[in-house]
């Protein structure tokens, strides 16, 4: 054991060597997906030491929660059962983890909030563990890295989800604490004992690996493939396509919900200008503004039933009761052009200036699916998760389908919203984030939300040979400035019909001249044969008649009593030059009573 603990204490003091604070990038997974109801980007989180990886979704919930390897070996509707921890680690039993452990703690430890949106169920336990942060890179990674010893840590023993038709999944996939407020968790340990643990942003902190307590998040989508960030300490300015909206403590300022497409006609139902405002709802009547939470640790927006049914109205989806949330009409064609164009939702919020700002998230991003073992098949669903927040005196909430197109970031108290990018972000530049900070630079010279999304999302279209590379889709109306034909297209019409008539003039000359020529020379081929030797074929005629000699068919051989042609070899020239045959002998009549034999 000696061994051992003398190799913990060197890799302790080796981490806690003073080193230069600078924002520290913690890597997206880009190539698999967790979620039975996303799919989500994670990250590979280390804990224990030896470290082991585990998958992990950066949230602002106070605590870090892991999986139990247990939680899965006993039940079957655990989506994966790959990266989870068992206590039995080397240090794990050094540091008597077990002894230290809280009892069971029921799901409202993971937060009251996050309980009941989430529908959780199940046990767990505090403990205290070793969490390892690797700079610009992940659990695998050989770069710098800090350790943070005595984390704070709820273990999922059995936490599930549970749906209101009663399909559920276990936890398989826990959550990294963004969380800096209160910088402790207290517990009392099995043993009697009171155990003080601290969240992992604030140890970073005070281990001076990063200059604040602050990170920046945009989780990104998997389809399209938007690769997530996440910085402790700073922020990639790539991520903030606009200036960001502030505001103290958790909560902004929704003023209104809308609908529209950037470009290309609207197949939006009912709605073929596209655009529609005016759809934030609370108890069926328009509101004028609410007050919401943004978090990565929920997947849905949660919003008031008239706020989801007000925008369900325009698309083609389903309530489907059994798991509160609306299903896609996959059969509508509507659907299709819907999830792969420009249309979008608006998200219009007001920050402590009272300046409006607008976060654009396209359907694209909002076209995800429920699978096994929720569902049997993938089951594609609009993430509007209808909710009694208000009446319950809680925050509606935008979850991780919102931040798939919004950036985030906090500081502290303060915190910042503002547009992320589509697929066609720009590369990395990381900046730090100051203690204290209440502003922050957008990307410099930033690309429109529009062009980020270039050649990944499709205008509809339903004009034939459109410069624009659209799917074919119905049209609207259009507008009377629309309705009659314009000078250019008469002028283009003339143009067209005089160059028609000019074509068909020119062909029917050409054919006239051709005829002739054909005619002229027909004339002087039958001339020149009438001065010409005929070539004889005998009575068959030519090779190619119908009555041209019988010619050799390996297909048929003897099988149907013919027999088959020799092939015909021209007879050699007795003599180099023509001779005229002797003509002393005088023609001779051949007897008549000499046998013949017939013609074959």
């Amino acid at each position: 054991m000696l061994p051992f603990a003398l190799a913990l204490l060197l890799v302790r003091v080796a981490a806690q060597i003073t080193q230069n604070p600078s924002p520290c990038p913690i890597a997206f997974t880009n190539d698999t997906s967790v979620g039975p109801d996303g799919p989500w980007w994670y990250i590979l989180q280390a804990v224990d030491w030896p470290s082991k990886p585990m998958k992990m979704i950066p949230t602002q919930a106070e605590m870090s929660m892991i999986v139990n390897k247990n939680a899965c070996d006993s039940h079957d509707n655990c989506p994966s059962s790959d990266d989870l921890w068992e206590p039995k680690s080397k240090s794990w039993q050094y540091n008597k983890g077990s002894e230290k452990a809280s009892a069971d703690v029921d799901a409202s430890a993971a937060g009251p909030v996050v309980s009941q949106l989430l529908g959780l169920e199940g046990s767990g336990q505090y403990i205290m563990n070793r969490m390892t942060i690797y700079r610009g890179g992940d659990a695998k990674s050989d770069t710098r890295v800090n350790i943070l010893d005595e984390s704070a840590i709820l273990l999922s023993n059995n936490y599930s989800i549970t749906y209101p038709g009663g399909a559920s999944y276990t936890l398989s996939t826990g959550f990294l604490s963004l969380s800096s407020r209160n910088e402790n968790v207290s517990w009392t340990a099995q043993n009697g004992t009171s155990i003080t643990a601290m969240k992992p942003l604030p140890r970073a902190y005070d281990n001076k690996f990063i200059p604040s307590k602050s990170h920046s998040l945009h989780v990104g989508s998997v389809f399209p493939n938007i690769t997530g960030s996440l910085i402790l300490g700073g922020y990639d300015k790539s991520r903030c396509l606009s200036e960001p909206l502030v505001t103290q403590g958790d909560s902004f300022t929704l003023t209104d919900i809308g609908l529209n497409v950037s470009s290309g006609d609207s197949v939006f139902k009912g709605l073929p200008s596209g655009s529609q405002n005016g759809l934030l709802r609370s108890s069926g009547s328009s509101a004028t503004a609410m007050s919401v939470g943004v978090g990565s640790g929920f997947p849905y927006l949660y919003l008031p039933r008239s706020t989801c049914d007000a925008i369900a109205e325009y698309l083609p989806v389903t309530y489907n009761e059994d798991f509160d949330l609306y299903f896609w009409n996959t059969d509508d064609e509507a659907f299709e052009q819907i999830v792969t164009s420009p249309h979008h939702l608006t998200f219009t919020f007001s920050d402590n200036n009272l300046v409006p700002r607008t976060i654009k998230v396209p359907f694209a991003l909002l076209n995800l699916t429920l699978d096994q073992p929720l569902t049997e098949s993938p089951t594609p669903y609009f993430p509007c998760r209808p909710t009694k927040v208000v009446e319950g005196g809680m925050e509606p909430r935008l979850g991780r389908a919102f931040l798939q197109a919004a950036f985030m970031a906090k500081v502290e108290s303060t915190k910042f919203l503002a547009q992320a990018p589509g697929p066609n972000f720009d590369s990395e530049s990381v900046n730090s984030i100051s203690a204290g900070a209440t502003t922050l630079d957008p990307a410099d010279g930033a690309a429109s939300w529009e062009d980020t999304w270039k050649g990944h999302l499709k205008d509809v279209t339903s004009t034939v040979g459109s410069n624009n590379t659209g799917v074919a889709g119905p049209s609207g109306p259009q507008s009377s400035s629309d309705s009659g034909i314009s000078g250019g297209a008469i002028a283009g019409i003339v143009v067209g019909v005089i160059v028609g008539v000019a074509l068909v003039i020119g062909f029917i000359l050409w054919q006239v001249r051709r005829r002739k020529k054909t005619r002229s020379a027909n004339e002087q081929q039958q001339q020149q044969q009438e001065g010409e030797p005929k070539t004889v074929f005998a009575h068959y005629g030519a090779p190619d008649a119908l009555n041209s000699p019988p010619q050799y068919n390996y297909a048929m051989g003897h099988d149907n009593g013919h027999k088959p042609v020799q092939e015909i070899h021209e007879a050699e020239a007795t003599s180099p030059e023509p001779a005229e045959m002797d003509a002393n002998y005088d023609p001779k009549e051949l007897p008549a009573d000499e046998a013949r034999d017939p013609v074959k």
